[in-house]
C-alpha cells in the first residue's frame, strides 16, 4: 500500500512540475503581430489594443485593409458599438488561456457592425456591392472588415 501511495503521489507531482512548465512556457510565449509591425500598403484606420490594462491602451492605427476571399464580403464599416465582449482589454485571468496570457492574440476590437457591402468574393451570390448589412464579427472598429458569407444567414 505505501508503495502504491508513494507512486501516486510521484506521478501528481510531476504531473504539477509539468502543468506549470507548460503554463510558464505559453506565457513567456505569448504574443502578437504588434512586436512585427510592417507599413501597410493599403491602410485603414483601426482601434487596437497591444496589451491588457485600463482603456488608455487603445490605439486608433493604420493596418493593411483586408481583401475578401472567395466566401467573404469587404463591409465599409458605418457603425460600430462597444459591448462587453469588449472588456477583453482589460484580459481577467481567468480568461487569458483563451486570449492570450501575456498579451492579447487577437489585437482588434469592436464586434457589432452595421455598413455596406463594398466588394464580394466570387462564391457569395445573394449580397452585392452597395447591399446595407450589420452583423457581428471581431475587429469591427475599422473602416474595413471582411466578413464571411453564410447564406443560411441572410434575412
Amino acid at each position: 500500500m505505501k508503495r502504491v501511495l508513494k507512486w501516486s503521489a510521484g506521478a501528481i507531482l510531476l504531473a504539477l512540475i509539468l502543468a506549470f512548465l507548460a503554463g510558464f512556457i505559453a506565457y513567456w510565449r505569448s504574443t502578437n503581430d504588434c512586436d512585427h509591425k510592417v507599413a501597410p500598403n493599403n491602410p485603414i484606420k483601426a482601434i487596437v489594443h497591444c496589451e491588457y490594462g485600463s482603456p488608455d491602451v487603445l490605439k486608433l492605427e493604420d493596418i493593411e485593409k483586408p481583401v475578401p476571399n472567395d466566401n467573404q464580403l469587404l463591409v465599409k464599416v458605418r457603425a460600430a458599438s462597444v459591448n462587453p465582449l469588449d472588456l477583453t482589454i482589460r484580459g481577467p485571468w481567468l480568461i487569458r488561456p483563451v486570449l492570450g496570457l501575456r498579451k492579447p492574440k487577437d489585437t482588434r476590437l469592436g464586434v457589432d457592425y452595421a455598413g455596406i457591402v463594398e466588394a464580394v468574393g466570387k462564391d457569395v451570390t445573394n449580397f452585392k456591392p452597395g447591399d446595407e448589412v450589420f452583423g457581428g464579427k471581431n475587429g469591427a472598429l475599422a473602416e474595413y472588415i471582411c466578413v464571411l458569407f453564410s447564406p443560411a444567414k441572410k434575412f
